[in-house]
């Protein structure tokens, strides 16, 4: 597949590394609308993430996700975005399903806080 992001990702890996956490402080991402977990983010930039999952995610629903945050930042334990699923396929490596979402609406605020979990 031909990369075609122009931002830079922050994976999650990278998080876990510099702050020598253990891998269960995961990032989980949950649908707002009936609280079930979509899956965990796998990287991030200003315009969307991907996440890992064990089923796949419909790719024609609009969803209103909250991504848990493995320590407070700003008080806060969550940031909470609007995004659409805009690809999904399952990892032939793992058997585990990645989505890659764009961000359709994000507080300024929640990608100050992603920054600075990730060092920008």
């Amino acid at each position: 597949m031909d990369e075609r992001r122009k931002l830079i990702r922050k994976p999650t890996e990278e998080y876990f590394k510099v702050r020598r956490r253990r891998r269960c402080d995961f990032f989980a991402v949950y649908n707002e609308r009936d609280n079930a977990l979509l899956g965990h983010l796998v990287d991030v930039t200003s315009e969307g993430m991907m996440i890992v999952s064990g089923s796949p995610v419909d790719v024609s629903v609009l969803y209103d996700i909250r991504i848990d945050l493995p320590e407070k930042v700003d008080g806060r334990e969550s940031i909470n975005v609007y995004a659409r699923p805009i690809w999904t396929g399952p990892a032939p490596e793992d058997g585990f399903h990645h989505t890659g979402f764009q961000f359709v609406r994000i507080n300024p605020a929640e990608i100050k806080i992603l920054a600075r979990l990730f060092g920008e």
